[in-house]
């Protein structure tokens, strides 16, 4: 048995890797699957979003989180991970913070950004990895996915990812 490492993958390859039991762009393209219950598929839900489509390894799910370890609850954890694309506020957007800064804030990033839709049936909240400005938390995005990879996916791997 091979154990996979996906720090040396490239960023679509990482993200389809943990989509394979967390679902994928295609698992949901294939389906024809729409809804809030889309949710559940956070590896599709990433790839939804916009930030997504320039093919930083920053933006890979080992990145925020460390499969060794138990699910980091605290916000500021994240908070840390979007500060290393993102600028803060007065910030100048460079190539390697090429993020545009929050007009709101730089705390709990992922609670406004990010937010939580209740499944009834399923007795739970999801967090959605679609990362968007989210100006109506009520209004589900939804919709196929759109199925080109990131600009520079193929050119390069991910970089390897480093847990504190």
């Amino acid at each position: 048995m091979e154990i996979v490492n996906t720090a040396y993958m490239t960023p679509s390859d990482s993200v389809d890797f943990c989509g394979a039991c967390h679902g994928t762009s295609w698992d949901i393209a294939l389906s024809g699957s729409t809804g809030v219950e889309n949710v559940r598929f956070p590896a599709y839900r990433l790839q939804k979003s916009r930030c997504w489509r320039t093919g930083d390894s920053r933006l890979v799910c080992a990145a925020y989180h460390d499969p060794h370890q138990p699910l980091a609850s605290d916000a500021a954890v994240y908070d840390a991970k979007c500060l290393t694309c993102h600028v803060s506020a007065g910030g100048k957007v460079t190539t390697d913070h090429p993020g545009s800064p929050c007009k709101i804030g730089t705390k709990n990033c992922a609670g406004c950004h990010m937010p939580k839709y209740e499944l009834r049936e399923m007795h739970s909240k999801y967090t959605d990895h679609y990362i968007r400005i989210v100006s109506d938390p009520s209004i589900f995005p939804d919709g196929l996915p759109d199925m080109r990879r990131p600009a520079s996916d193929s050119s390069r791997p991910a970089e390897p990812v480093a847990h504190p």
